[in-house]
């Protein structure tokens, strides 16, 4: 998200002349917050490693 962000106000608006399209700009961050969403709920977790239980100390 951050790259295209840099990109777009680096290079592509001096392609474009100072006005890259702004519906093309929102549909780009938009297709990848939602790619980016889909990707987390479909895509299994990883195994959290097993936390082992340290005994209490007595006072």
């Amino acid at each position: 998200m951050l790259i295209f962000v840099g990109l777009k106000m680096v290079w592509l608006d001096a392609w474009y002349g100072g006005k890259f399209p702004i519906t093309t700009s929102l549909a780009i961050i938009g297709a990848v917050l939602a790619t980016s969403v889909i990707a987390s709920l479909v895509l299994p977790k990883r195994p959290t490693p097993a936390r082992v239980a340290l005994p209490a100390e007595e006072i």
